[in-house]
């Protein structure tokens, strides 16, 4: 009789009983037999680097059990997780791609994701273009460039006097593609 027949039987002795067969991490059970645990799992591999907030969000748990079955999948090697400028990402642990990652943060941010949309619709651009199109300070976008060329979303080259940024070409395309779907697959994103 399996423990869950035992629970239906109704008798409280057995109330218990259905525990011993769930996941431990001291035998061969699998970690992703839990409903909720399977469900988390899933959305991180659909939406890499994801956070914390946006799993409680999008599995309708609290953030405790969320933090709870995260523990367990990082503990099974299943996924893995990253500060990336400020927010702890996850991830698979078999499909790591930090650059896909660094664009996912990138597009989150206002004032990065509209520089990555100025630079997909006009292509290369000098930094002062760039900041009286976005009507910003120089040094800010500078700044900003500076970023996304650490994290490997855009290119900075020298033409002369002056230093022209474009689109990494391996990512040009990806990100013309979160720009028309949004960082989290919605139509459209914030983009105005």
């Amino acid at each position: 009789m399996t423990a869950a027949a035992l629970e239906e039987s109704g008798t409280d002795q057995w109330r218990y009983f259905g525990t011993l067969f769930q996941y431990s991490r001291f035998d061969d059970s699998d970690p992703l037999a839990h409903d909720s645990r399977r469900e988390i799992y899933h959305k991180i591999g659909t939406d890499p680097g994801i956070h914390l907030s946006e799993l409680a969000d999008a599995t309708d748990a609290s953030l405790s059990t969320i933090r709870h079955h995260l523990r367990i999948l990082d503990e099974e090697n299943l996924i893995s997780s990253k500060k990336v400028r400020g927010n702890r990402c996850y991830y698979r642990g078999d499909t790591i791609e930090d650059v896909d990652i660094a664009l996912r943060i990138a597009l989150e941010k206002p004032a990065t994701r509209r520089l990555l949309e100025t630079l997909a619709d006009r292509g290369a651009a000098q930094t002062t273009t760039l900041a009286d199109e976005l009507d910003r300070h120089p040094s800010t976008v500078t700044h900003h460039l500076s970023t996304l060329e650490e994290s490997g979303l855009v290119v900075r080259t020298r033409d002369g006097s002056a230093i022209m940024t474009r689109l990494e070409p391996d990512i040009e395309r990806t990100v013309e593609q979160r720009l028309r779907t949004g960082p989290a697959g919605v139509p459209g994103g914030d983009r105005e």
